[in-house]
């Protein structure tokens, strides 16, 4: 019945097998049984579409925030440009080690676009206090040395 579970396994990888295996054969034996998928499948996907509809609502306020604090409309969304690109980073590592993306992995990813972002804010805002600073160094310059310290 558990054919191709290990000792360790996701709640998706036994659905599955029960949907695809045990649970389909029952169905078809007695078709007046129906069978719900609630439970832990269930509050995983609410759980994910709240945090995408949260993640949504984060960087458009981000963004506001960012373009009053930077007064620039630029500078944010060469901040928020980087997440996708942290995104993508975690979900090459999760497919480069053979993981399942689950909950605590969006979590994670989560937390690694606000680690990216922040980093993001902390150099563009080094930046400017260079060119603020020293108005005739040349952008290059100013960058480089932001990157290097």
């Amino acid at each position: 019945m558990w054919d191709g579970c290990e000792e360790q396994t996701t709640s998706g990888a036994v659905l599955a097998q029960l949907q695809s295996g045990s649970l389909s054969q029952l169905q078809t034996e007695f078709p007046f049984v129906s069978i719900l998928w609630e439970g832990q499948k269930e509050q995983d996907n609410e759980s994910m579409q709240s945090l995408g509809l949260g993640a949504l609502v984060a960087i458009a306020a981000m963004f506001v925030l960012l373009t009053f604090q930077l007064e620039s409309v630029i500078q944010p969304l060469l901040i928020l440009y980087l997440i996708p690109f942290a995104a993508a980073g975690a979900i090459w590592g999760h497919i480069f080690m053979r993981l399942d993306v689950t909950l605590f992995s969006v979590f994670g990813m989560v937390a690694l676009m606000g680690m990216v972002v922040n980093d993001a804010i902390v150099l563009l805002d080094f930046i400017n206090a260079r060119r603020r600073e020293l108005p005739h160094e040349p952008l290059r310059a100013s960058i480089l040395e932001a990157s290097r310290r």
